[in-house]
């Protein structure tokens, strides 16, 4: 099982990647749990056979699913692997192990730690920079770059001199404030449209109210000051009430309009009162001249001619007239005096 997965009777070795690709292709999920119950019990007892350990990495990457199952930490024993192999003079296979396990588990502190650590000890200096810029430019494809700006820095601290990273940390540090710049000018507009809108929404809300309260005046009937005046009393009200409306204008204009027409009532309601108190005064006249001229025939004794006048008095006064009393006895006793006399002659 092992030589098949790890190619231990092949000079060379496969390299790593293929054979987990072969593992993939080649050994389905069942075959791969069983070869994995094989290996946990042979490397408890043999825990420093790298040839087991590997086959056992290589079945991890290929079927993640099979360690999961049995709770294998795949960093630990990867971590495990490349000190055997260092041990073994094997630093390059034990890299190569760690970079495969980081596609895995990116970001895994034990499986970084242990690859710079190997890189240190084995002077590749240069492979570690590529694999910092490598993961900057992965990150900057999946749009994370805080995590970009990180490895960059990591690469500045390893080589100071890297102009071209300095600039690419620049211009990401500008990008990015450029970026948060734009996502708080996105910010203040759109708390500027909600604020709109509530406004907008305050705004009509209130013009509806006023409208409402304004349809509910009582209306003018042409001609009448009783109406007109009360109209005038509710647009006061509303115009009082309230500080500003775009119908503000024409309730205004309106105002105005009742204002004239209220006068204009009231004028012609004193005129008509002094016609009417012109024409109880000379109605009164009209009255006390028939009053005195019934008076006068009387005094002639023409009782007839009396009983006339008396009558006209009464048709022309007002009601309020002061001699009505007095001159209806009159015209009574008179109409009484004329059918006694007609029952004389008959």
């Amino acid at each position: 099982m092992k030589s098949e997965l790890c190619g231990a009777d092949r000079v060379p070795r496969p390299a790593l990647k293929a054979l987990v690709e072969h593992a993939a292709s080649a050994v389905d999920g069942l075959t791969a749990q069983a070869w994995c119950l094989d290996l946990l019990p042979y490397l408890t007892a043999n825990p420093d056979d790298a040839l087991a350990l590997e086959g056992l990495l290589v079945l991890g990457l290929a079927h993640p699913q099979v360690h999961d199952r049995h709770r294998i930490s795949m960093p630990q024993e990867g971590r495990r692997f490349a000190i055997l192999l260092e041990r073994a003079g094997d630093a390059q296979r034990a890299e190569d192990m760690l970079r495969l396990l980081l596609e895995m588990f990116p970001g895994n502190e034990t499986l970084m730690g242990e690859l710079e650590a190997l890189e240190r000890r084995d002077g590749s200096m240069g492979r570690r920079v590529e694999r910092h810029l490598r993961s900057a430019e992965e990150a900057l494809r999946a749009g994370r770059r805080d995590e970009a700006l990180r490895w960059l820095r990591e690469v500045i601290a390893l080589e100071p001199r890297r102009r071209d990273v300095a600039r690419m940390i620049r211009d990401l540090r500008f990008e990015e404030e450029l970026s948060r710049e734009a996502w708080r000018r996105r910010v203040r507009l759109a708390a500027l449209a909600c604020v709109a809108v509530v406004a907008l929404a305050v705004f009509l809300g209130r013009e509806r109210a006023i409208e409402a309260e304004r349809a509910a005046l009582p209306p003018v009937r042409p001609g009448d000051l009783l109406s007109t005046r009360e109209r005038l009393a509710g647009l006061d009200h509303l115009l009082e009430g309230n500080v500003f409306w775009l119908g503000m204008g024409g309730v205004s204009r309106e105002r105005t309009l009742l204002q004239l027409e209220v006068e204009r009532l009231e004028l012609r309601e004193v005129a008509e009162a002094q016609r009417r108190v012109e024409a109880r005064s000379r109605a009164a006249l009209l009255a006390d001249a028939e009053r005195s001229q019934a008076f006068v025939a009387a005094d002639r004794m023409d009782f007839d001619a009396a009983l006339v006048h008396f009558r006209g008095a009464l048709e022309v006064a007002p009601e309020n007239w002061e001699h009505r009393n007095s001159t209806q006895r009159e015209v009574a006793l008179l109409e009484e005096w004329r059918t006694t006399r007609e029952g004389a002659r008959r």
